[in-house]
């Protein structure tokens, strides 16, 4: 190391700021060199002479002297009250501007590790399904999706009916349209069909569906009404005789915009025919242990044959009303109409409603409220899950900061 660059280092030298190979350097160049040597310590006696110095009090209000002073003899007007304000402000930020962005950052990296810890869900989206007559119902599964299986059973459940015996419902089964028994082999098709249309209002389409399944002689299985975000929507299940299906299918096609359409057939007729053919021979089984019944003789037997006949009465019972479904589906095609009317008219002008815009207002205001304080509260829940971290983090950053403190001093 030259001794112009040991010169330049010589204050950083004699406050201790520099480095340990630094300082070594300079120490075995000082030795050596006698300019060096005397620079340092002329620096030495320099310092000392300003530290002997006792310090000066500044006279009260110099500083409002000098500025006037200043504006007195300058041309430029005094400062705006904006220009004051603004000056002050620096002078607040620069002595409590680093204070108030470390709080800010613990304050955040509370928030954070909170969150982290709690997870608390917010629901701000919900969506309310209506009923036929407009009451607030349960959840309904949308159009395309699977109903539960309790409410596909209660959509496959026959109308009350009479309680027949096992041979009158197997001849009921078997009773051909002139009243003789005879195996019904005709093809069985169960035709379904799924559309989607976009109207312009909602009610008038419900009002034409409605009326166009009673004139064909169908009925509504399942329906609900529902609203989406500023639209609303219905969808029905309905079941349509079988000879309707393509007429009925036609008319509800000029309710609105076809979005969607689709038909499917489902040949069932080899599965009835076995069904049919496993109940003809459980009849026969039925029969045989009848015989069999009046047979038995000792208590024992006719507890076996009772166990057989209840097991046997049991399957034609379950085959019977399999039969009995298979038939209704058969007869009565099911058509799934999904409804959805369009936010905005598109063939005349509509004033917005003066009754639903004040209430589309409070609705919005009241859930900006809502969900503000459910910011606030998981916020003070988010704070208080992570004060444990942060008092951690809080003594970390002490023991920290009291090293540095101390192997600075010691440096100097």
């Amino acid at each position: 190391m030259d001794c112009r660059a040991v010169r330049e280092r010589l204050s950083l030298y004699l406050d201790g700021e520099l480095s340990g190979s630094e300082l070594k350097l300079i120490a075995e160049h000082i030795e050596t060199c006698t300019a060096c040597r005397a620079e340092l310590s002329s620096l030495e006696q320099t310092v000392d002479w300003l530290r002997r110095l006792e310090p000066v009090a500044i006279p009260s209000g110099l500083k409002d002297k000098i500025l006037a002073r200043v504006w007195a003899t300058s041309d430029s007007p005094p400062l705006a009250a904006t220009q004051r304000l603004t000056m002050g402000w620096q002078r607040v930020w620069r002595r409590w501007g680093r204070t108030m962005s470390a709080a800010a950052a613990v304050l955040i990296a509370a928030v954070l590790i909170g969150k982290a810890v709690v997870s608390p869900g917010l629901g701000l989206k919900q969506e309310a399904y209506y009923g036929a007559a407009g009451s607030v119902a349960t959840e309904s599964p949308a159009a395309g999706e699977a109903a539960p299986a309790d409410q596909r059973a209660s959509m496959y459940m026959m109308p009350d009916a009479d309680v027949f015996t096992t041979k009158e419902m197997a001849e009921e089964i078997d009773r051909g349209p002139g009243g003789a028994s005879a195996v019904n082999t005709e093809r069985k098709i169960i035709q379904t069909a799924h559309l989607v249309l976009l109207v312009e209002k909602l009610d008038t389409a419900v009002d034409s569906i409605q009326a166009a399944v009673k004139e064909c002689g169908g009925f509504v299985q399942s329906s609900n009404m529902f609203r989406q975000d500023s639209a609303r929507g219905a969808h029905y299940s309905l079941r349509i005789p079988v000879d309707q299906f393509n007429n009925v299918l036609a008319q509800l096609e000029t309710l609105g915009d076809v979005q969607n359409k689709g038909t499917t057939g489902q040949d069932v007729t080899e599965e009835y025919v076995d069904v049919d053919a496993r109940r003809r021979n459980l009849v026969r089984q039925e029969e045989r242990l009848l015989t069999i019944l009046d047979q038995a003789k000792t208590v024992e037997d006719i507890l076996k044959v009772e166990g057989q006949l209840e097991r046997v009465r049991g399957e034609i019972e379950a085959l019977t009303g399999r039969l009995r479904y298979l038939d209704d589906q058969v007869e009565l095609s099911t058509v799934d109409v999904e409804l959805r009317e369009r936010p905005r008219s598109v063939t005349t002008v509509q004033m917005p409603d003066e009754n639903g815009l004040i209430g589309r207002l409070s609705r919005a205001f009241t859930g900006s409220i809502n969900l503000l304080l459910s910011y606030v509260s998981s916020a003070v829940v988010w704070s208080v899950a992570a004060l444990p971290f942060v008092l951690v983090g809080v003594g970390v950053g002490a023991l920290i900061w009291l090293f540095w403190r101390r192997s600075q001093n010691r440096w100097r």
